[in-house]
């Protein structure tokens, strides 16, 4: 199990045997590549986490920015509303793995996304206790040239046709 394990093996599979493998993108799929730009350290200032809105493809209602993800980090688990932390609080939130979850949890659907990466990176590597940092390279890696995500995506369609029914996606 584990998404990079999968992955990867639906790359050979597909390098392997050709057109017999036909790999689909997903809506989460495709929304990987964003994490390149969105987590680069010209994102992550303090002076941009204003400038952040929420996903517009959430309603507005639901729609949650960076800083108003960082505001309900700095609440703690019991999820009381807390008075606007100070400007050295954010910054100490902000961070790329905490970036990272906000896109999983609030832009794409993936909550605790991160903690089952961090759980299959420790299982690839014999238990050892994986880093916020060496979670967030894993997902930047993997989209980077040469990464293994961005290798399916090279790799797949976004529809294929078979004997008259069409696949794709049902977030596309």
């Amino acid at each position: 199990g584990g998404t990079m394990r999968i992955a990867k093996t639906l790359v050979r599979l597909k390098e392997r045997y050709g057109s017999r493998v036909r790999l689909l993108i997903g809506n989460r799929d495709a929304n990987k590549m964003r994490i390149t730009s969105e987590l680069d350290p010209s994102q992550l200032s303090h002076q941009m986490l204003d400038k952040i809105p929420g996903p517009y493809w959430v309603p507005e209602s639901k729609r949650v920015s960076p800083r108003k993800y960082l505001v309900k980090l700095a609440a703690g688990p019991d999820g009381a509303v807390p008075p606007e932390p100070d400007a050295a609080a954010l910054r100490a939130l902000n961070t790329p793995f905490n970036r990272l979850r906000w896109m999983l949890a609030e832009t794409m659907g993936a909550a605790g996304d991160e903690e089952r990466r961090r759980t299959e990176l420790s299982a690839v590597s014999n238990g050892r206790a994986i880093s916020d940092d060496e979670v967030v390279e894993s997902y930047t890696a993997s989209v980077a040239a040469g990464g293994w995500m961005r290798r399916y995506l090279e790799l797949a369609e976004l529809a294929v046709l078979l004997n008259g029914t069409l696949y794709t996606h049902g977030g596309l």
